[in-house]
């Protein structure tokens, strides 16, 4: 066969390479028009609606923050927050009581309390919220009513506290004759007998949203722009005392009161996230319902019935833990935080039996309330340590996480 010559395979080499040149320009053209596209697609994605969550298909907002398609905000739990500022009223006058010579009026407190119209709110807006009562949403009543009354009781006393005798010790706290604080008794208490009462036992319930609850029920020409299972859910998250976007970093107790302030407070003693996962839970349940996804619905409950309950539970072994550390401490003013201490884990334990799913049952409570005994002048540091134990198994709660709160 003939070899061509060298000029004839410079000559070829020229032709194949403008060839493959060709076929890269072809190439370089078709990336450079698709760019566009390619580039258009990225800044939609960041100016415009976040992508559906994975996991749901639906978007899920990283707030407590609903609106519809028209931009009308479809959340409200303005009852909520209306019982909230009488609770933190109700609070505040009990605590008028801490100052010696200060008596708190039980008809007052009872005016309160119950709402009936024997009592006017010095703020406007309170006393016109007229069907927002506390007692009425309370479970278990009869109980705050004499616990009111015991902390009115005390209240008349004008000497020093000791045992045996009523009083305010240390110019800061106002016990009875046995020495419990009952205005942290009542708070604590409250935390479980209503709020909890509410989420638990009221919204969160099958009556309000089941699965046989319908979801289409939203009224738009009445201003109201949510369904009433929507709304059952907003009620059931207004009652957990947390702003929209708890826990809020670098602000005191992630921005949130009593029940959600507490959750952060236990987060910071362990080093646990409870707070966001319940802070979720309400975010996702909420979603869950307006995209009728009852599987994610159901699972956000369980969290926030689980997650609450067990935060009650830490709170009660914390506070029992800080009482056995006084103990054998003295001096008033030690006297004094620590009688402090037992009475807020008092109240918090209170609150275990609350829910309709509680791990604790009300026999359960009466026992450790009988192991501690209801002179809270008179302690015994192993009482205190079994009854922390019983609620550490109760809830499966590890012992270094026990020993640690």
């Amino acid at each position: 066969m003939r070899v061509p010559s060298q000029g004839v395979r410079f000559v070829l080499f020229i032709i194949n390479l403008n060839k493959e040149m060709k076929k890269i320009n072809t190439f370089l053209l078709a990336i450079l028009f698709s760019a566009p596209i390619l580039f258009t697609s990225c800044g939609d994605d960041e100016k415009g609606d976040p992508e559906p969550e994975p996991e749901t298909g639906y978007n899920v907002p990283t707030t407590y923050e609903f609106k519809d398609a028209d931009g009308n905000s479809t959340v409200d739990y303005s009852g909520q927050t209306t019982r909230i500022a009488k609770f933190k009223t109700l609070m505040d006058e009990l605590k008028k009581g801490n100052t010696s010579g200060v008596e708190v009026d039980a008809a007052t407190l009872h005016g309160m309390f119950s709402d009936d119209g024997t009592y006017s709110w010095e703020d406007a807006e309170l006393n016109a919220a007229t069907s927002k009562k506390l007692r009425d949403k309370t479970k278990n009543p009869g109980v705050i009513d004499a616990l009111l009354d015991s902390l009115a009781n005390a209240s008349k006393s004008t000497v020093v506290a000791s045992k045996g005798v009523a009083g305010v010790l240390a110019d800061k706290r106002l016990l009875s004759a046995n020495g419990i604080e009952y205005q942290q008794v009542i708070e604590k208490a409250m935390y479980g007998a209503l709020f909890f009462n509410q989420i638990a036992n009221n919204y969160l319930t099958e009556e309000k949203i089941g699965v046989l609850v319908p979801n289409n029920d939203q009224d738009p020409t009445s201003g109201k722009y949510y369904s009433s299972k929507e709304h059952y859910w907003d009620e059931a998250f207004g009652y957990f005392g947390a702003p929209i976007d708890f826990p809020q970093e670098g602000v005191s107790n992630g921005g949130a009161v009593y029940v959600a302030k507490y959750t952060y407070e236990m987060d910071g003693i362990l080093g646990t996230n409870i707070s966001k996962e319940l802070m979720d839970a309400f975010i996702k349940g909420r979603a869950a319902i307006t995209n009728n996804d009852e599987t994610v619905l159901a699972e956000a409950k369980t969290v926030i019935y689980e997650q609450v309950e067990l935060v009650f539970a830490k709170a009660a072994i914390h506070y029992l833990n800080r009482t056995r550390s006084l103990i054998a401490a003295g001096g008033t003013t030690d006297d004094a935080n620590r009688i402090h201490a037992l009475s807020e884990g008092w109240g918090f334990m209170m609150c275990l039996p609350i829910s309709i799913q509680a791990k604790v049952s009300a026999n359960d409570l009466a026992a450790w309330q009988a192991t501690i005994g209801s002179d809270f002048w008179e302690l015994d540091s192993d009482d205190l340590l079994s009854v922390r134990n019983e609620i550490a198994t109760k809830y499966g709660i590890s012992s270094a996480d026990r020993d640690a709160l």
